[in-house]
């Protein structure tokens, strides 16, 4: 499998912890997979992860909740964070250029 993303760089004091936006596609044999408005995110041990797509809705109580739309397995999850991050330090040694890894 070939895994091929993209990150769009983001600084903002808004959302400190907010790193980039990314797009990870996955190729196989079946055909391309995209997935979309992948955020990558700063922990709060210092340490890079991805935050997946989700839904957000208010429970019976009212409480904020969240969905998560896309469920990866240990080892596609694995490859993702590692293309988005290979892209991610592109991005930022290459500001101007479009980076895809």
């Amino acid at each position: 499998m070939i895994v091929k993303s993209e990150v769009r760089p983001i600084q903002t004091d808004k959302s400190p912890n907010l790193l980039g936006d990314a797009s990870i596609t996955f190729r196989s044999e079946f055909g391309d997979l995209t997935i979309n408005k992948v955020r990558l995110m700063k922990g709060r041990d210092g340490e890079p992860f991805l935050s997946f797509p989700q839904e957000t809705y208010e429970d019976k109580q009212g409480e904020t909740k969240y969905k998560k739309l896309v469920y990866l397995s240990k080892d596609l999850n694995g490859l993702a964070f590692e293309s988005v991050l290979a892209s991610y330090a592109e991005a930022l040694k290459n500001p101007k250029k479009k980076v895809a890894a």
